[in-house]
């Protein structure tokens, strides 16, 4: 007899119960006066119309973008590949893509936040974990210009979607 089957009085009925979690991660290096919302929200509404020439990649980025797809494929075989390509890991690190935008090496610290019963599958379902969120971080009792500030959120493609 199956342990959740509907045969079994002992047992619930077949069920799923799904929760909504969700983890705050601080953003590296950022001051209060980088997530100023009226600044974000006025470069996205002044910003020009995309051209062509905006997201078309130029001689060099393609050269790089290359470079880095073959740097990652060549990571992944060699970090799960097998033994057999376990001796090439040496070479391949002093091989690794640089770029002068990337960021100092750093510990990003995860804060894990209890799970809470809300569909953020919903069209308001989004608006209700960004409430929730900054009453369990106590974010509009301590930081009440938090309401001013850009928050990022990220999720599946529903969530983000409907955010």
């Amino acid at each position: 007899m199956f342990p959740c089957s509907n045969l079994n009085p002992q047992y619930p009925k077949d069920t799923q119960e799904n929760r909504t979690a969700a983890t705050a991660i601080p953003l590296f290096d950022a001051k209060p006066e980088d997530i100023n919302l009226k600044k974000f929200q006025s470069a996205y509404l002044d910003a020009p119309q995309l051209n062509l020439e905006n997201i078309v990649h130029t001689p060099q980025e393609c050269k790089t973008f290359k470079n880095n797809l073959i740097y990652t494929i060549l990571r992944i075989v060699v970090n799960h590949g097998g033994s057999r390509f376990k001796k090439f890991e040496q070479d391949l690190k002093k091989h690794q893509p640089e770029s002068p935008e990337k960021i100092p090496t750093h510990k990003t610290d995860l804060y894990p936040l209890p799970s809470w019963n809300i569909d953020e599958s919903s069209i308001i379902g989004n608006a209700e974990v960004d409430e929730v969120i900054v009453k369990e971080l106590q974010l509009d009792n301590e930081v009440p210009e938090v309401a001013n500030r850009v928050r990022f959120v990220g999720g599946d493609q529903l969530s983000i979607a409907r955010h």
